[in-house]
């Protein structure tokens, strides 16, 4: 009798038979595991990466941010100094443009009175002024 055990025989060999469906299913579910642990490490390594560069542009956002607001005070103090140049400008303009007005109507008044003494002094007619180039430089002087 046979206890069910396999137990070779001299005109036989014994071959070990294909595994069934079920016995092999093991073997294809730790494979598709396997690649689905891949494919989550990857996900898990985007994933980390996508977070690095989203600290990194909000640590930009930041700092560009505060030069920005800081070249926004350095305009606004500039353009502050802009306009006050500009009005101690015009104020000076207007100033020197009084003073030279003032200074040319004292020397008109000068001239006249220096042609009516010259008058005098020459019996009355006023010399014709003669036109000089002067020395040092390529403009012109007014003589009498």
């Amino acid at each position: 009798m046979s206890d069910g055990s396999l137990t070779p025989t001299s005109d036989r060999t014994v071959t070990e038979s294909p595994a069934p469906a079920a016995s092999r299913a093991p073997v294809s579910m730790l494979a598709q595991a396997n690649a689905l642990s891949a494919q989550v490490s990857a996900l898990a390594a985007n994933l980390e990466s996508y977070i690095t560069a989203e600290r990194e542009a909000n640590a930009a956002r930041q700092r560009y941010g505060a030069e920005v607001k800081n070249m926004s005070g350095v305009l606004t103090a500039t353009e502050q100094r802009l306009d006050t140049f500009e009005t101690m400008h015009t104020t000076f303009v207007n100033s020197f443009s009084e003073t030279v007005k003032e200074s040319l109507g004292v020397l008109g008044e000068r001239i006249v009175e220096m042609d009516k003494q010259d008058q005098k002094h020459h019996g009355g007619k006023a010399r014709s002024p003669v036109i000089v180039p002067h020395q040092s430089s390529s403009n012109s002087v007014l003589v009498y």
